[in-house]
């Protein structure tokens, strides 16, 4: 009898293990990592969805000419957040800290990751509030563009 059990036993065992690895197939496949979390990239802020990259204009790299100034002096810190503009006029943040920042609008683009030392610019085409914040400090360095 003492076989018998110990018998059963292995075979619940064998089983269990090969349900708890997956063993079976056929279940649903485990949801990858798409959000660069795993890259040790910033995800977005919860409650946030990306939306189109033109709905406020397209992410450019670099300063433009005539463009507002939005700098970036410390992971906490920003000279300026708020901006009224024309359709048709640029703002421009530059990374002038010793961290990384990431710029990202509620209706607007991601403009990705703005390493140190680098600037980011933006063309307002379309008149409209666009809310904007640092995804990697979205407490202290937010603000908006208004486009007229």
């Amino acid at each position: 009898m003492g076989t018998r059990l110990l018998g059963g036993f292995v075979a619940v065992s064998v089983l269990v293990l090969a349900t708890a690895c997956g063993g079976g197939g056929g279940g649903t496949p485990a949801p990858q990592d798409t959000s660069g979390a795993s890259a040790g990239l910033p995800t977005p802020a919860p409650g946030t969805t990306p939306k189109p990259a033109n709905a406020a204009g397209t992410c450019t790299p670099g300063a433009m000419d005539g463009a507002k100034q939005v700098n970036i002096t410390g992971a906490h810190d920003v000279d300026q957040t708020q901006y009224t503009i024309s359709a048709g006029a640029a703002v421009t943040w530059n990374n002038q800290s010793t961290t990384n920042h990431q710029i990202f609008f509620d209706a607007g683009p991601d403009c990705g990751i703005l390493t140190i030392g680098k600037s980011i610019s933006i063309k307002f085409t379309t008149p409209g509030s666009y809310s904007w914040v640092d995804h990697i400090y979205p407490t202290y360095i937010k603000g908006t563009i208004t486009v007229q």
